[in-house]
């Protein structure tokens, strides 16, 4: 996790994320990008995103987890309405709020199926329409070992020596902490 932290400070390994998840767009643009963002409420529950980006478009979280008990949906829930209530302004229309998505990179398969991406998206089940309420959470499977580009991903994730790794970005940035 602290590993983790340190590489994805830098801008241009959270944006690697982002592209190898499909997650960012030609349109997106950086408004703000940090780690260990701590959001204090209080009176209530606070919560600290391992990473925050804020695009024109979206609201990220990035969390690296190590514990199954804490990639629970109802942690991504609480993020997710966390993130929402962060970002947001007074009086803001609510047909303005920023999509949402939740990213849990695990270093387990969080649901057994051997999947390399598992993407929750609410729908209406009565008529089996997506519901628009432009919220996501994706779950990345750290046991995922095939040769395609989340394999990659996960290898480098795991991956001891930089000089193994296959992303260019991601190498350097372990290489610059490894050495």
């Amino acid at each position: 996790d602290d590993f983790g932290r340190l590489v994805f400070k830098d801008l241009n390994c959270s944006i690697e994320i982002l592209k190898i998840l499909h997650v960012m767009n030609e349109k997106m643009k950086i408004l703000h990008h940090e780690t260990q963002s701590d959001i204090k409420n209080l009176n209530q529950r606070s919560v600290i995103f391992d990473v925050l980006i804020l695009t024109n478009q979206s609201s990220i979280d990035i969390e690296l987890e190590n514990k199954k008990s804490r990639s629970s949906p109802l942690r991504a829930r609480l993020h997710a309405s966390e993130m929402d209530v962060h970002v947001s302004k007074r009086n803001q229309d609510f047909n303005d709020l920023l999509e949402n998505i939740v990213i849990f990179i695990c270093s387990f398969d969080p649901y057994g199926y051997g999947l390399p991406i598992y993407t929750i998206k609410r729908r209406i089940t009565e008529i089996n329409e997506n519901y628009k309420d432009k919220a996501s959470i994706i779950y990345i499977n750290g046991d995922y070992q095939e040769n395609d580009e989340i394999g990659r991903f996960i290898h480098d994730l795991r991956c001891q020596d930089p000089k193994d790794m296959y992303n260019e970005v991601l190498k350097e940035r372990v290489k610059y902490f490894k050495e």
